[in-house]
Formats: C-alpha cells, sequence, structure tokens
C-alpha cells in the first residue's frame, strides 16, 4: 500500500533532490490504492522536494478546447489532466499561470517566478496559441532552471514538453526565413488554434481516402518511440511507487535530445506528411 511517505521515497530514488523543480503529470488510479488519496501524492512529492524547492502541475484545458481562451478564468477554470492536478491547483499556497490552454500550478519559492508573465513576451507560433509555449512561459523557465519531470503512473503520452519542442522548432525555422513574402506565406499554411479540430478531422480523412489537407502542422510524435528514445539515450530513470510506475527525465536533457533528433530526421517524428513538408519548406525558405 502507497502512501506520502512511499511517493517521497520513490521520487527520492529516482533522484530528486531537496531544492528541485519538479514538474509531475499523473494518474491517480495508477496507484491502486493510496492512502490518503490525491493529497498524500502531492505532499509526499512536496515532502521529496522539501523546502526550497518547488513542485509544479500542468492544470491544463483539454475537454472544453475549443472554448478554452472564451471561457477562461485562472482562478476558477478547473485542470482537467486528472485528480491531482485539480487538488493541487486548489490548495490555497498554490499560484497559477494565466493561460487558458496550458496553464500550470506551483507550490514553493519558485512559484512566483515561473507562474507569472506567462504571456508576457516572446510568442511562438503553436496549434494551442502563440503564448501557450512562449519565451515567457513556465515551460521555458522551467527548461532555464534546469526542471526535472516525473511521470506518476501517466504515459509518455502525457508529455506536455513535446508540444514545447513543436512551438520552439517552428519558432526558429520562421525566424531564419529573410524573406517576409515567404514567412507570410508559411504562416498562412499553418494550422493554428482555430483551425485545430478541423486540422485533425481533415488529418483522419486523410487517412482513410488520401485527400489533401488545407493546413499543416508539424506535430510530433509522443508515443513510445519517444520513451524508447529516451530511454536508450540514457535520460530516463524509473522506479515503482505501489502500484504506480514512476519515470523520470531531466527537462532539459530530455528537450536537447529530443531537438537533436529531429535536426537529424525529421521523418521520424513528424506525424503528416503535410506537416513534414511545411517543415521541410520552412527550412529551405531559411536556408
Amino acid at each position: 500500500m502507497a502512501d506520502l511517505y512511499s511517493v517521497r521515497d520513490a521520487l527520492r530514488t529516482l533522484g530528486v533532490t531537496d531544492g528541485d523543480i519538479l514538474l509531475f503529470h499523473s494518474s491517480l488510479k495508477s496507484f491502486g490504492y493510496i492512502e490518503g488519496g490525491a493529497d498524500a501524492v502531492i505532499d509526499g512529492a512536496l515532502l521529496a522536494v522539501g523546502d526550497r524547492g518547488t513542485l509544479v502541475a500542468p492544470t491544463l484545458v483539454q475537454r472544453d478546447f475549443a472554448n478554452a481562451y472564451k471561457n477562461w478564468d485562472k482562478n476558477r477554470t478547473p485542470s482537467d489532466v486528472g485528480r491531482i492536478t485539480e487538488v493541487f491547483r486548489k490548495r490555497p499556497e498554490a499560484l497559477r499561470s494565466d493561460q487558458a490552454t496550458h496553464s500550470v500550478a506551483a507550490i514553493g519559492p519558485m512559484a512566483k517566478f515561473l507562474t507569472e508573465g506567462h504571456t508576457a513576451y516572446g510568442p511562438r507560433p503553436s496549434i494551442y496559441g502563440d503564448y501557450a509555449f512562449a519565451e515567457s512561459s513556465p515551460w521555458q523557465k522551467m527548461y532555464d532552471l534546469g526542471g526535472k519531470v516525473v511521470f506518476m503512473g501517466a504515459t509518455i503520452e502525457s508529455n506536455t514538453y513535446r508540444h514545447f519542442i513543436e512551438a520552439r522548432m517552428i519558432a526558429r525555422a520562421l525566424a531564419a526565413v529573410r524573406d517576409e513574402g515567404a514567412k507570410r506565406e508559411l504562416l498562412s499554411r499553418l494550422a493554428g488554434f482555430d483551425d485545430r479540430p478541423e486540422y485533425f478531422r481533415e488529418a483522419a480523412e486523410k487517412e482513410k481516402n488520401g485527400t489533401p489537407m488545407r493546413l499543416a502542422f508539424p506535430y510530433l510524435r509522443g508515443d513510445d518511440y519517444l520513451r524508447e528514445v529516451l530511454a536508450s539515450a540514457g535520460l530516463e530513470k524509473d522506479t515503482f511507487c505501489g502500484a504506480s510506475r514512476f519515470m523520470l527525465f531531466e527537462i532539459r536533457a530530455m528537450v536537447d535530445e529530443v531537438e537533436r533528433r529531429i535536426a537529424e530526421n525529421p521523418s521520424d517524428w513528424i506525424l503528416s506528411p503535410e506537416g513534414l513538408r511545411w517543415y521541410t519548406d520552412a527550412l529551405a525558405a531559411g536556408a
């Protein structure tokens, strides 16, 4: 049977130490039974990072995604990426960033720095909005500060950092394009937030009958291939806490490794032919 102390001990086994910035993706049901429920998972993780550390949870909007920007309220919109994240968000000491689709909540000495100014500067084109993974976002700050990410019973598919990588690779590719006309043309082809439901419907149709898509987006795979790559590079640490499997990665090392692999062979990573074509066209325009 798991409890808060076994959560702490599992995280310490993975190398979490006092003072760490630790982002968690989680599945409460993966534990089977844990004494104290979601609060025990949170308290155990807080013990692992210590008084000098900061614990961070994704508080994303997923279920009503099409209306995320219309209905967003930082203080009232729930996190719908797991029970633990919503319990975490509601803690009185938790601070939340102000961005409609990919906010985070944080507790600890770095919470204010991580969550403030999510949309302050450095927009990056993304299918989730230009500021979800901006240069000022918590996702960039955790990367810069050497944070860690743990998957507590969650699969690698929940790795939000693959979307951070998408936004960075798009921004880099566009920044290298000097011809403004070519840049505008590339942007006009790129699917954005308002196109997201249509884009994925069209992608599904294309799989069925080969119809061309109106828009493109270099959407990266986040399946077991990602985990295999990270494990083969020696970047994954894993252990069990009760019935829940924990996997831990250092954020900067993970992002840098995936970006290096994409640069070597983007066709291994970009899911749709249209997205791959957009990306290779962008690179060619900036060459």
